[in-house]
């Protein structure tokens, strides 16, 4: 039996409509339309095993991708578990981190006529909350307090990462969630 894997959806055209903006699961491929050589946008999803599922759309009125513009990503570290945003600069090949932590980072807008970004950030321990910051992500002041009662209950102390390899050779993953209040000194 022939198994395929279903294909990842095209995250869009180019404005000019002579490129198409793809991905193989890990990077992001600009691949013009009338044939040639593509190119990886993203460079290093495969190699550093961090996947690149979407691009951020900051103008809800845009008719394409604007390739000669900053492109933002969200991004996911396979083997670590972090989340991230990324900015594709033109003409500059991968991905700069703007943020990159043991989070998810789910919404990514911009105001209309200003540089001001406003993005989610969420972990098991904190509820998603708004941050604003500049172009470069860099010093995000919080906005919200979406769950203020939250601090009044007991969470988790975070969790563990923890590697293994099956009996047939397969590299595994596996997430221990510790308890709140745990001292790593007890038992």
């Amino acid at each position: 039996m022939n198994e395929v894997k279903p294909p990842t959806p095209s995250l869009g055209w180019s404005k000019d409509g002579q490129h198409v903006v793809l991905s193989d699961g890990w990077d992001l491929w600009s691949v013009p339309a009338a044939g040639g050589a593509a190119v990886n946008l993203t460079v290093n999803g495969k190699k550093d095993k961090i996947r690149y599922p979407t691009r951020y759309r900051l103008d809800p009125e845009e008719k394409g991708i604007g390739l000669a513009q900053p492109m933002y990503v969200s991004a996911y570290g396979e083997w670590t578990k972090k989340g991230g945003i990324g900015m594709i600069e033109p003409g500059k090949p991968g991905v700069k981190m703007l943020q990159w932590s043991d989070a998810r980072y789910q919404q990514l807008m911009k105001a209309k006529h200003a540089d001001t970004y406003v993005f989610t950030r969420e972990t098991a321990k904190d509820y998603p909350d708004f941050y604003t910051a500049g172009p470069a992500l860099d010093n995000p002041q919080r906005l919200t307090d979406a769950s203020p009662r939250q601090k009044d209950f007991l969470w988790t102390s975070g969790s563990r990462l923890i590697d293994y390899t099956s009996t047939r050779g397969e590299k595994l993953q596996a997430a221990l969630f510790l308890p709140a209040n745990y001292d790593p000194a007890k038992k």
